[in-house]
Protein backbone atom coordinates (compact mmCIF):
# COMPACT_ATOMS: atom_id res chain seq x y z
CA UNK A 1 0.00 0.00 0.00
CA UNK A 2 2.41 2.50 1.08
CA UNK A 3 4.73 1.45 -2.63
CA UNK A 4 1.20 2.10 -4.59
CA UNK A 5 0.68 5.58 -2.97
CA UNK A 6 4.27 6.72 -2.95
CA UNK A 7 3.99 6.15 -6.77
CA UNK A 8 0.52 7.08 -7.84
CA UNK A 9 2.02 10.69 -8.36
CA UNK A 10 4.31 9.51 -10.88
CA UNK A 11 1.67 7.72 -13.21
CA UNK A 12 -0.17 10.36 -12.96
CA UNK A 13 2.28 12.35 -14.60
CA UNK A 14 2.88 9.52 -17.18
CA UNK A 15 -0.63 9.40 -18.16
CA UNK A 16 -1.19 13.15 -18.77
CA UNK A 17 -0.42 14.16 -22.37
CA UNK A 18 2.34 16.01 -23.13
CA UNK A 19 1.66 19.86 -23.28
CA UNK A 20 3.06 21.81 -26.55
CA UNK A 21 5.55 24.53 -25.97
CA UNK A 22 5.83 26.87 -28.37
CA UNK A 23 8.98 28.31 -28.08
CA UNK A 24 10.74 24.87 -28.52
CA UNK A 25 13.41 24.95 -30.84
CA UNK A 26 12.37 22.89 -34.43
CA UNK A 27 13.54 18.97 -34.54
CA UNK A 28 11.96 15.29 -34.79
CA UNK A 29 8.74 15.16 -32.63
CA UNK A 30 8.65 18.43 -31.68
CA UNK A 31 4.86 19.26 -30.18
CA UNK A 32 3.71 22.38 -31.54
CA UNK A 33 0.11 21.73 -30.90
CA UNK A 34 -1.91 24.72 -31.41
CA UNK A 35 1.47 27.09 -32.01
CA UNK A 36 1.61 30.16 -34.05
CA UNK A 37 3.54 29.69 -36.52
CA UNK A 38 1.92 32.08 -39.11
CA UNK A 39 4.87 33.35 -41.70
CA UNK A 40 7.84 31.74 -40.03
CA UNK A 41 10.60 30.43 -41.96
CA UNK A 42 10.82 26.68 -41.11
CA UNK A 43 12.27 25.93 -44.67
CA UNK A 44 14.55 22.82 -44.71
CA UNK A 45 14.11 21.72 -41.73
CA UNK A 46 13.63 18.51 -40.02
CA UNK A 47 10.37 17.78 -38.08
CA UNK A 48 9.62 14.11 -38.68
CA UNK A 49 6.59 13.34 -36.85
CA UNK A 50 6.31 16.50 -35.40
CA UNK A 51 2.50 17.48 -33.76
CA UNK A 52 1.36 20.34 -35.64
CA UNK A 53 -2.07 19.66 -34.84
CA UNK A 54 -4.59 22.71 -34.84
CA UNK A 55 -0.98 24.83 -35.83
CA UNK A 56 -1.62 28.27 -37.46
CA UNK A 57 0.49 27.97 -40.27
CA UNK A 58 -0.63 30.47 -42.60
CA UNK A 59 1.85 31.68 -45.35
CA UNK A 60 4.45 29.38 -43.58
CA UNK A 61 7.69 28.51 -45.49
CA UNK A 62 8.45 24.75 -45.33
CA UNK A 63 10.03 24.07 -48.66
CA UNK A 64 12.09 20.93 -48.34
CA UNK A 65 11.38 19.97 -44.64
CA UNK A 66 10.91 16.53 -43.88
CA UNK A 67 7.49 16.26 -42.03
CA UNK A 68 6.99 12.58 -42.81
CA UNK A 69 4.82 11.32 -40.42
CA UNK A 70 3.50 14.96 -39.10
CA UNK A 71 0.33 15.34 -37.93
CA UNK A 72 -1.17 18.22 -39.33
CA UNK A 73 -4.66 17.70 -38.79
CA UNK A 74 -6.73 20.64 -38.21
CA UNK A 75 -3.83 22.91 -38.89
CA UNK A 76 -4.59 26.39 -40.76
CA UNK A 77 -2.09 26.41 -43.61
CA UNK A 78 -3.35 28.40 -45.99
CA UNK A 79 -0.72 29.84 -48.59
CA UNK A 80 1.92 27.65 -46.71
CA UNK A 81 4.61 26.28 -49.05
CA UNK A 82 5.09 22.88 -48.74
CA UNK A 83 7.04 22.82 -52.02
CA UNK A 84 9.67 19.65 -51.97
CA UNK A 85 8.54 18.87 -48.49
CA UNK A 86 9.23 14.90 -47.79
CA UNK A 87 5.78 14.69 -46.37
CA UNK A 88 5.20 10.84 -46.47
CA UNK A 89 2.63 9.90 -44.25
CA UNK A 90 1.87 12.87 -43.22
CA UNK A 91 -1.83 13.09 -41.19
CA UNK A 92 -3.57 16.30 -43.09
CA UNK A 93 -7.17 15.52 -41.93
CA UNK A 94 -9.40 18.17 -42.21
CA UNK A 95 -6.66 20.69 -42.78
CA UNK A 96 -6.88 24.36 -44.36
CA UNK A 97 -4.71 24.16 -47.08
CA UNK A 98 -6.37 26.94 -49.83
CA UNK A 99 -3.59 27.92 -52.37
CA UNK A 100 -1.11 26.08 -50.03
CA UNK A 101 2.38 25.20 -52.42
CA UNK A 102 3.33 21.22 -52.83
CA UNK A 103 4.60 21.45 -56.26
CA UNK A 104 7.47 17.97 -56.15
CA UNK A 105 6.61 17.54 -52.56
CA UNK A 106 6.97 13.71 -51.75
CA UNK A 107 3.83 12.88 -50.20
CA UNK A 108 3.09 8.95 -50.55
CA UNK A 109 0.37 7.66 -48.73
CA UNK A 110 -1.01 11.08 -46.76
CA UNK A 111 -4.19 11.66 -45.24
CA UNK A 112 -5.96 14.53 -46.56
CA UNK A 113 -9.45 13.44 -45.57
CA UNK A 114 -12.09 16.44 -45.60
CA UNK A 115 -9.32 18.65 -45.89
CA UNK A 116 -9.86 22.00 -47.60
CA UNK A 117 -7.66 22.76 -50.73
CA UNK A 118 -9.25 24.99 -53.25
CA UNK A 119 -6.60 26.40 -55.66
CA UNK A 120 -3.26 24.42 -53.60
CA UNK A 121 -0.61 24.18 -55.91
CA UNK A 122 0.95 20.30 -56.14
CA UNK A 123 2.07 20.38 -59.67
CA UNK A 124 4.40 17.13 -59.79
CA UNK A 125 3.43 15.90 -56.39
CA UNK A 126 4.19 12.53 -55.59
CA UNK A 127 1.20 11.05 -53.88
CA UNK A 128 0.87 7.55 -54.36
CA UNK A 129 -1.55 5.50 -52.44
CA UNK A 130 -2.59 9.01 -50.92
CA UNK A 131 -6.06 9.75 -49.44
CA UNK A 132 -8.29 12.42 -49.97
CA UNK A 133 -11.69 11.31 -49.20
CA UNK A 134 -14.66 14.28 -49.45
CA UNK A 135 -11.58 16.68 -49.33
CA UNK A 136 -12.38 20.15 -50.97
CA UNK A 137 -9.57 20.21 -54.40
CA UNK A 138 -11.96 22.73 -56.98
CA UNK A 139 -9.39 24.72 -58.71
CA UNK A 140 -6.22 22.74 -57.82
CA UNK A 141 -2.86 22.26 -59.97
CA UNK A 142 -2.17 18.76 -60.32
CA UNK A 143 -0.85 18.69 -63.15
CA UNK A 144 2.05 15.85 -63.59
CA UNK A 145 1.25 14.09 -60.15
CA UNK A 146 1.26 11.08 -59.49
CA UNK A 147 -1.49 9.98 -58.23
CA UNK A 148 -1.28 5.76 -58.67
CA UNK A 149 -3.52 3.95 -56.43
CA UNK A 150 -4.78 7.23 -54.87
CA UNK A 151 -8.29 7.70 -53.30
CA UNK A 152 -10.70 10.86 -54.24
CA UNK A 153 -13.42 9.28 -53.28
CA UNK A 154 -16.63 11.68 -52.90
CA UNK A 155 -14.19 14.62 -53.29
CA UNK A 156 -15.46 18.19 -54.81
CA UNK A 157 -12.63 18.65 -57.83
CA UNK A 158 -14.55 20.96 -59.97
CA UNK A 159 -12.29 22.70 -62.29
CA UNK A 160 -9.27 21.07 -61.33
CA UNK A 161 -6.00 20.76 -63.30
CA UNK A 162 -5.20 16.96 -63.78
CA UNK A 163 -3.72 17.27 -67.06
CA UNK A 164 -0.70 14.62 -67.49
CA UNK A 165 -1.93 12.85 -64.19
CA UNK A 166 0.07 9.44 -63.34
CA UNK A 167 -3.41 7.98 -61.88
CA UNK A 168 -3.52 4.24 -62.55
CA UNK A 169 -5.26 2.39 -60.17
CA UNK A 170 -6.68 5.46 -58.89
CA UNK A 171 -10.30 6.11 -57.45
CA UNK A 172 -12.75 8.62 -57.82
CA UNK A 173 -15.81 7.25 -56.44
CA UNK A 174 -18.95 9.92 -55.75
CA UNK A 175 -16.51 12.38 -57.15
CA UNK A 176 -17.74 15.96 -58.77
CA UNK A 177 -15.16 16.62 -61.00
CA UNK A 178 -16.88 19.16 -63.45
CA UNK A 179 -14.99 20.86 -65.87
CA UNK A 180 -11.89 18.97 -64.45
CA UNK A 181 -8.90 18.72 -67.09
CA UNK A 182 -7.36 15.15 -67.67
CA UNK A 183 -5.93 15.65 -71.02
CA UNK A 184 -2.54 13.45 -71.33
CA UNK A 185 -3.31 11.33 -67.85
CA UNK A 186 -2.75 7.58 -67.31
CA UNK A 187 -5.95 6.64 -65.94
CA UNK A 188 -5.57 2.79 -66.95
CA UNK A 189 -7.94 0.87 -64.55
CA UNK A 190 -9.35 4.23 -62.57
CA UNK A 191 -12.22 3.79 -60.76
CA UNK A 192 -15.31 7.19 -61.85
CA UNK A 193 -18.03 5.21 -60.70
CA UNK A 194 -21.00 7.87 -59.96
CA UNK A 195 -18.86 10.55 -60.01
CA UNK A 196 -20.00 13.37 -62.23
CA UNK A 197 -17.83 14.86 -65.20
CA UNK A 198 -20.45 17.03 -66.65
CA UNK A 199 -17.82 19.43 -69.18
CA UNK A 200 -14.83 17.12 -67.70
CA UNK A 201 -11.67 16.67 -70.47
CA UNK A 202 -10.36 13.62 -71.44
CA UNK A 203 -8.75 14.73 -74.12
CA UNK A 204 -5.80 11.56 -75.24
CA UNK A 205 -6.09 10.14 -71.94
CA UNK A 206 -6.05 6.60 -71.44
CA UNK A 207 -9.06 4.84 -69.86
CA UNK A 208 -8.17 1.42 -70.67
CA UNK A 209 -9.89 -0.73 -68.21
CA UNK A 210 -11.65 2.17 -66.65
CA UNK A 211 -14.85 2.04 -64.63
CA UNK A 212 -17.30 4.55 -65.26
CA UNK A 213 -20.64 2.30 -64.29
CA UNK A 214 -23.23 5.57 -63.65
CA UNK A 215 -21.14 8.62 -64.19
CA UNK A 216 -22.58 11.28 -65.83
CA UNK A 217 -20.83 12.17 -68.88
CA UNK A 218 -22.88 15.24 -70.12
CA UNK A 219 -20.85 17.26 -72.37
CA UNK A 220 -17.42 15.47 -71.56
CA UNK A 221 -14.59 15.75 -74.27
CA UNK A 222 -13.15 12.38 -74.92
CA UNK A 223 -11.65 13.40 -78.44
CA UNK A 224 -8.88 10.64 -78.71
CA UNK A 225 -9.33 9.32 -75.00
CA UNK A 226 -8.35 5.22 -75.08
CA UNK A 227 -11.43 3.32 -73.89
CA UNK A 228 -10.13 -0.62 -74.33
CA UNK A 229 -11.97 -3.16 -72.17
CA UNK A 230 -13.49 0.44 -70.27
CA UNK A 231 -16.50 -0.55 -68.36
CA UNK A 232 -19.33 2.29 -69.50
CA UNK A 233 -22.05 3.93 -68.06
CA UNK A 234 -24.64 1.60 -69.23
CA UNK A 235 -22.35 -1.40 -68.16
CA UNK A 236 -21.19 -2.08 -71.13
CA UNK A 237 -17.74 -3.12 -71.74
CA UNK A 238 -15.79 -1.38 -74.54
CA UNK A 239 -14.11 -2.99 -77.33
CA UNK A 240 -10.79 -3.19 -77.43
CA UNK A 241 -9.65 -0.60 -79.80
CA UNK A 242 -12.10 2.01 -78.61
CA UNK A 243 -11.04 5.63 -79.15
CA UNK A 244 -13.32 8.36 -78.53
CA UNK A 245 -16.21 6.68 -77.91
CA UNK A 246 -17.36 2.92 -76.25
CA UNK A 247 -18.02 0.27 -79.03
Amino acid sequence: MRWAYATAPLLLCLALPTQAACDDPPARQVNWTGCDLRERDLEGLDLRNASLRNARLQGARLRGSNLRGANLSYAEAGGADFSAALMESAILTRAVLSEARFEGAQLGGARFSRAELPGAQLQGAHLQKAQFLEARLEGADLRGADLTEASFDRARMAGAHLQEVQARDSRFVDASLEGADFTDADLHKARFENALLIGAIFTDSDLSRAYLVGADLTNTDLTGARLDSAMWTDRRRCRPGSVGECR
